[in-house]
């Protein structure tokens, strides 16, 4: 199952696998876990029967074929997804290395202890203070079998003691290197700044594979220098050189059908090794680079493995670039990328934030300024305080559910996706902000500013009845006042029909707005009205006091010209009247 695949892509593969299993043919599905799961595909599947199950109309023959052909994905994720006879590809045992690579090189008896000497020392550090070993990592067992002639040349490379990931990719990646310089006179160093920029290119979002055109266009940047002494024939000429000695490098592969015609890495690994070495490389040097790529996580663990003086000197020149952030440093993507290795060396997650962001000032996390994408921070210091000084950044994705953020300035701030749920909210200014689907689900916004904020704003928060909605524009912004926020005007109709009790108000409105006698019983203890029926015969009562209601000797209600204008704005207009605003908020 590849990667990425929407629920519509995701149910024709399931759709092909279920028509061959029609006939007997077995398969197997396999993905990443987080690309593929069960909930996902309840999802796909909730809806598929209940039109036919509700309405009895005519079914053709070629609706009842249709069917079938439903039915049959739906037997085939019953059996496999629903029935959890699931199984998870899991990396290999020790004794299952062992027995592959001695399988494998059944005639290379030095070649085997080569290989198995360096995969019993490769670890990675968890968060536990534990390590753990990644002997039976395909990946790198696939890789280093690859390697073995050039491993035996130089012996020395099983002498270390322990490899971390990070060390281990840089040692694959040097011999590929090697590999390559031994067909083709490009230097090595050279060769690894075009094919670092190639990861960049594959990296983007929405990008496939490497055509001609990517390479041409590294070619022209990577080499500008040297094509520019040539004349326009040695140019042409140079320029398929390069692109020949490029192209053959033994970290890609070739891909070819399917729309698809071009290059990629032989695995995403050496890709997102090359953009993480690449962008580490620009903050050492001190001139970061402007990171257009997403961070993955497989990046964040190759960076959270580097050891010893390497990962003091990114931590040290990520801190001393962090002040000047602002004056065309774009640094954000930095603190997402290293934020494991952050974590990992600092006494506390908490602790390491504020030693790389506090200026010096305290326990203030000073975000101002930057872009943060895909970072979750909630998840390392759950139900800390801290505060954040985030005026003027870009938050897209960012968890901060479950913090205590008093104190904290979101002012100016572009807020797309990022989960306050659940976090103490009190006083935390958002002026001026931009919010776009931005979690505030159980968060206490009590006097939290939210003046100034974009008109046209969403939040995701719990509805008058309890449900979880994405509220827009008028109706967010009347939520975030009923929850204690400052805002700017807002018609008492979207502050108050957060409340509980709307729904009853709302009802017995509309029924004397339509019908012209309605049953006191009626309004004030059926439908609606049974949530709350003392609320309800109190609301009409007071309708009765302000003369838009009465009530005859039968029961019998039925609205005033006072009320018909008053109760038909709230109706029609989405605007409640003082007198109903005053009612509603006298009751909790």
């Amino acid at each position: 199952m590849a990667q990425f695949l929407n629920a519509r892509e995701r149910r024709a593969c399931l759709k092909a696998l279920a028509d061959l299993s029609m006939d007997g043919a077995k398969g197997i599905i396999t993905s990443r876990p987080n690309y593929f799961t069960e909930s996902e595909e309840l999802n796909v599947f909730e809806a598929l029967y209940s039109t036919l199950e509700q309405n009895k109309y005519y079914i053709s023959q070629s609706e009842r074929s249709f069917i079938n052909e439903e039915r049959a994905v739906d037997q085939l994720v019953e059996r496999y997804v629903l029935s959890r006879y699931e199984r998870s590809l899991q990396d290999l045992t020790p004794e299952q290395t062992e027995a592959l690579v001695r399988r494998k090189l059944a005639r290379d008896k030095s070649g085997q202890d080569i290989i198995l000497s360096i995969l019993r020392r490769v670890f990675r550090d968890e968060d536990n203070g534990k390590r753990q070993a990644l002997s039976g990592k395909p990946v790198i067992i696939t890789y280093l079998l690859e390697l073995v002639d050039e491993l035996r040349k130089d012996e020395r490379s099983v002498s270390v003691e322990a490899y971390s990931e990070w060390q281990l990719y840089r040692m694959i990646l040097d011999r590929l290197m090697l590999r390559d310089a031994g067909r083709t006179s490009l230097a090595a160093p050279v060769r690894r700044k075009a094919l670092q920029s190639l990861a960049l290119a594959l990296s983007a979002r929405g990008a496939k594979v490497a055509d001609e055109e990517v390479f041409a266009a590294i070619i022209e940047e990577e080499f500008k220098g040297e094509l520019r002494r040539l004349q326009p024939e040695e140019r042409r000429s140079k320029r398929d050189e390069l692109f020949e000695e490029l192209r053959s490098s033994a970290t890609l592969t070739r891909v070819s059908g399917g729309g698809k015609d071009g290059y990629l890495f032989s695995h995403n690994s050496l890709r997102e090794f090359l953009v993480a070495e690449v962008v580490l490389q620009s903050l050492v040097s001190r001139s970061p680079m402007l990171v257009r790529v997403p961070i993955t996580a497989a990046m964040r663990v190759f960076v959270g493995s580097v050891s010893g003086d390497d990962a003091n000197t990114l931590l040290n020149s990520l801190t001393d670039l962090w002040p000047v952030r602002a004056n065309g440093f774009a640094l954000g993507p930095y603190l997402v990328l290293m934020w494991d290795l952050i974590r990992r060396h600092a006494a506390s997650p908490l602790i390491g934030l504020l030693q790389i962001t506090s200026e010096g000032t305290g326990n203030v996390a000073r975000l101002s300024n930057v872009t943060l994408r895909d970072w979750d921070l909630s998840s390392s210091i759950h139900g800390e305080t801290v505060a954040i000084d985030a005026t003027g950044s870009d938050l897209s994705g960012v968890h901060l559910s479950g913090l205590a953020l008093v104190g904290s300035d979101f002012s100016e701030a572009v807020l797309d996706g990022v989960n306050f749920s659940g976090s103490d909210l009190t006083g935390v200014s958002f002026k001026s902000s931009m919010l776009f689907e931005c979690n505030f689900i159980d968060a206490n916004l009590d006097g939290a500013d939210f003046i100034g904020v974009d008109p046209d704003i969403d939040i995701i928060a719990k509805s008058a009845d309890g449900a979880e909605s994405v509220l827009s524009g008028k109706h967010a912004i009347g939520y975030l006042r009923f929850a204690g926020a400052s805002t700017d005007y807002i018609d008492n109709f979207y502050i108050y029909s957060n409340h509980r009790l709307f729904p009853i108000i709302a009802k017995i409105s509309e029924k004397l707005t339509t019908n012209r006698n309605n049953q006191l019983r009626g309004l004030t203890q059926r439908g609606e009205a049974q949530v709350d029926p003392r609320f309800a015969r109190a609301f009409v009562d007071r309708l009765n006091q302000l003369g838009w209601s009465e009530v005859d000797k039968n029961q019998l209600v039925s609205i005033t010209a006072l009320g018909r204008s008053a109760l038909g704005k709230l109706v029609d207009a989405e605007t409640m009247a003082d007198e109903v605003s005053a009612f509603i908020s006298s009751w909790r």
